[in-house]
């Protein structure tokens, strides 16, 4: 949430999205398959990681909005990257995922009033949707940080 301080989350949405482009277009396919440290998460399996947790800060985001009151399950992120079988997925597809799932934030994103934006919901600690928001956006930055500094 650093990486986003005061931004609107529809603007973070949208701008975080050309991090994920720019680091795209210079990666090599070779690169894919590297992790900068034995046990660590390849490249592809933290490109896969930031759809999985999109996808999942998407369903918090439309329960909460939609005034959904019930404590929302967590996941554990490690699981998801284990059964990802990003060993048989190229970039390619990995980035077709992420186009198709931001492009979903987005489109939700905007279907939100004022009102939607600022419900808190209980994701086992109280989260806004326009902290959903920002922290999809965050949570890119994070990761694209870190495979800029140790993978490529």
């Amino acid at each position: 949430m650093d990486l986003v301080k005061g931004q609107n989350a529809l603007d973070e949405l949208e701008k975080s999205y050309t991090v994920w482009e720019d680091f795209m277009m210079d990666l090599d396919d070779s690169e894919g398959d590297h992790a900068y440290e034995e046990g660590k998460w390849t490249v592809k399996e933290v490109l896969q990681h930031i759809v999985d947790c999109e996808r999942v800060f998407q369903y918090r985001a439309l329960a909460i909005a939609r005034g959904d009151k019930t404590e929302l399950p967590g996941f554990n992120h490690n699981d998801y990257v284990v059964d990802s079988r990003c060993q048989f997925k190229t970039l390619e597809q990995i980035d077709t995922e992420f186009v198709a799932t931001r492009n979903a934030s987005l489109a939700l994103f905007k279907s939100f009033d004022g009102d939607q934006l600022e419900r808190i919901g209980n994701c086992g600690y109280p989260m806004s949707v326009r902290a959903l928001g920002n922290l999809m956006g965050g949570h890119l930055r994070h990761h694209i940080n870190v495979l800029e500094a140790k993978y490529v």
